[in-house]
């Protein structure tokens, strides 16, 4: 078992989404309910009524389910399907739990956390992630030096 983090450590990553992108589809669903909630709010609050025979506020109301939608729906795939996928193949694209495997870049596959390494940093995951990402390790594994610019 590798102890020690190095950039140019790379699994291959499953085919399909990932549990990382699929939190960050319940994320940004999550957060267009709120906004959309606010919007909808203020203009309940301006009209002196309800959203019914308002075309505006009735859309926004069934927007606002559509992104309800998507969020639950994201959020139950991402804990019910991808996460435990990814945990049988060995990694996890989740920052938080499962040290038991490794936690790897959802775009890249290379290591961002070896398997039963402490949980780290945001300091230290953003450095990794930018040696990572920022052209030290190439798409086969490889170390490469980083143009000067």
């Amino acid at each position: 078992m590798v102890t020690e983090w190095d950039a140019k450590m790379k699994i291959s990553l499953l085919k399909g989404p990932s549990a990382a992108g699929l939190a960050i589809g319940a994320f940004f669903g999550n957060a267009l309910v709120i906004l959309l909630m606010v919007v909808l709010f203020i203009g309940m609050v301006a009209r002196g009524r309800g959203y019914a025979g308002s075309w505006f506020l009735t859309a926004v109301l069934v927007l606002a389910g559509v992104a309800a939608a998507v969020a639950i729906v994201s959020n139950l795939l991402m804990n019910y399907w991808a996460v435990p996928r990814e945990v049988r193949a060995g990694y996890t694209t989740n920052p938080r739990p499962h040290r038991e495997v490794a936690y790897v870049d959802n775009k890249t596959g290379f290591v961002i956390r070896c398997v039963g390494e402490d949980l780290l940093s945001p300091d230290e995951r953003k450095r990794r992630l930018a040696l990572i990402r920022g052209g030290y390790a190439g798409s086969n594994g490889q170390s490469t030096e980083r143009p000067n610019d």
